[in-house]
């Protein structure tokens, strides 16, 4: 048999490998020990930075944190350390990751809010908001196809679907359906529809026009709902809600329902103007936003909430779509998610 030397020993050639690939694999940097050290230099650095060595810290924070944008810690003292070195705007990128991946209340999320109000004058107030839903950030996959939207004329779900309901059960049933070509079985018209309201819909999509300038998402309206990703239908009345907003999971819709029974409305224009932010308030959580914080945003709960005050307009809704709105989509949209929603 032949024979491989180690030093002064001869032993069979199977036994021999065996021990100095044992012996070769401890001697390498195992991915623990890698990762160990990565921690280590992380660990280090925030030290540093709490010491007021922002330059050098953030030569160590803002590679790991831009390579981890999730890390709520890292990205945090990256954003610690600019605003240390006075670049509040820089800063910003860094903290609106915290704000947008932390669950509201927690102590990074406090913290970057903080860190945006006491800098507010300096980033024009500027501040988005967490995007954690149930514990998870949901986006669209990006795709070169646009997102299809469906807004059905006066359609409400059939029995045992919508009205508020989020069953995941009965959604994905409800997505098999619509991708029927009986996919109008079971669908009648909506108690205090009119025509007016689909161009309402589609009106408060286009509030969102945005994000095709700027690459975020695509949108098309089509009128086939067997091949949509995103519809709209209608409801006499949701629990406590002018709209809601289902996702399936697992699956690839999304379903808005709107309220066709709101307060009575001073005048035309006031009725026209609610139910577009309502609407736009919705494509918000169907492209993944949450509740802001904020009372002034379009994605502030209280849109959801109509209050009517006789004879003052709508002075208490927003104007339309805030910057921070706009802020928050673009940073949910630069991150890894937990979830992908995905195109049919």
């Amino acid at each position: 048999m032949g024979k491989f030397f180690l030093g002064a020993f001869a032993l069979p050639d199977l036994i021999t490998r065996s021990i100095f690939l044992v012996l070769f694999l401890l001697l390498l940097p195992g991915p623990f020990d890698a990762r160990a050290a990565v921690d280590g230099k992380v660990k280090s650095a925030k030290e540093m930075c709490r010491a007021g060595k922002y330059s050098e810290a953030f030569k160590i924070l803002g590679p790991f944190a831009d390579k981890n944008p999730r890390d709520k810690s890292a990205n945090y003292f990256a954003g610690f350390c600019k605003a240390g070195e006075g670049d509040v705007n820089g800063a910003r990128k860094y903290m609106a990751r915290v704000l947008v991946s932390a669950t509201p209340g927690t102590a990074y999320h406090r913290r970057a809010v903080s860190f945006f109000r006491q800098n507010a004058r300096a980033l024009n107030s500027v501040s988005p908001y967490s995007c954690v839903a149930e514990g998870r950030l949901i986006r669209w996959k990006r795709s070169k196809k646009p997102l299809k939207v469906f807004v059905s004329n006066g359609w409400q779900l059939p029995n045992g679907f919508g009205q508020g309901s989020s069953n995941v059960g009965n959604l994905l049933k409800l997505q098999k359906h619509l991708a029927s070509n009986n996919y109008s079985k079971g669908m009648r018209a909506c108690p205090g529809y009119i025509p007016e309201m689909r161009n309402y819909a589609i009106w408060g999509l286009g509030q969102w026009e945005f994000v095709k300038k700027e690459g975020i998402l695509d949108y098309e309206l089509v009128n086939d709902p067997r091949s949509a990703d995103i519809f709209v239908f209608w409801a006499p009345t949701l629990p406590g809600k002018a709209g809601f907003t289902s996702f399936t999971f697992p699956g690839n819709i999304v379903v808005i329902e709107i309220q066709t029974a709101m307060p009575d409305f001073p005048d035309k224009q006031s009725a026209r103007q609610t139910f577009i932010h309502v609407i736009a308030h919705e494509f918000g959580h169907a492209f993944g936003l949450q509740h802001s914080h904020n009372p002034r945003d379009l994605m502030a709960p209280s849109t959801e909430k109509i209050t009517i005050y006789v004879g003052k307009g709508i002075g208490k809704l927003p104007k339309g779509i805030t910057e921070n709105d706009r802020e928050c989509l673009r940073v949910l949209y630069a991150m890894p998610t937990d979830f992908y929603l995905v195109q049919r």
